[in-house]
């Protein structure tokens, strides 16, 4: 019970100092034996604060964005399963979070994207999935090796950690559209490989859509 609520939080969006004070909390729940009904309030007032923190938050991540036709094919099924998301940010693939970039000042980032070790990558993705409640996802399952090579090439290997690449067609976070059902997005299920080709950093302030500050080409020589 415990983890599945720490999960809860997760999928919420509460920062890491939240879960460890989730965990906390309903640690001292377990020990006093306290109401569960305590353990209830405790989350709900966590998640509500962490996404008052995300709302207030400007938060920067390198992402790549899905290519030409391809990225059209997905976004009509992303505007039936979950038009937030779709007004939010295109179809992507999220590269490096705003915590793994960490403090790194203008200058740093800008060396980062302009690389030449940085090579494009061609990922694969399995049959659309659901995951908590309405959200609907697509896994990479070839290219991973790349992937995590071009992960690598930027934020170094020490303490590098294994970054599942995916599509997010549909995000548990936003309110369930009237169209989410797996079975809309099944065309998407012969999906060929995806060669993307430019990386971008992108940044979203107080929950508002993502904006490109700066995009480069990945070199293939």
């Amino acid at each position: 019970m415990l983890s599945a609520l720490l999960v809860l939080v997760g999928l919420a969006g509460v920062l890491p100092g939240d879960a460890r004070r989730a965990a906390s909390a309903l640690s001292r729940v377990r020990q006093e034996q306290l109401p569960w009904e305590c353990t209830s309030v405790t989350v709900e007032e966590l998640t509500r604060h962490a996404r008052a923190r995300r709302m207030q938050a400007t938060r920067r991540q390198l992402t790549l964005f899905v290519p030409g036709p391809l990225a059209e094919e997905i976004e009509a099924v992303r505007h039936v399963v979950d038009p937030v998301q779709k007004r939010l940010i295109p179809a992507h693939v999220t590269l490096c979070r705003e915590d793994e970039l960490g403090g790194r000042s203008e200058g740093e980032l800008d060396a980062l994207l302009v690389a030449p070790h940085l090579k494009p990558v061609t990922l694969r993705f399995g049959e659309p999935e659901a995951f908590y409640e309405h959200g609907i996802v697509m896994y990479c399952i070839e290219g991973l090796e790349d992937f995590q090579a071009l992960r690598q090439s930027i934020l170094g290997a020490h303490g590098l950690k294994v970054h599942r690449p995916h599509l997010t067609l549909a995000h548990p976070r936003n309110p369930r559209a009237p169209g989410n059902a797996l079975e809309r997005a099944a065309g998407l299920r012969s999906l060929p490989p995806i060669t993307f080709k430019t990386l971008c950093l992108i940044e979203q302030t107080a929950g508002s859509p993502w904006q490109v500050l700066r995009s480069v080409e990945l070199s293939a020589s």
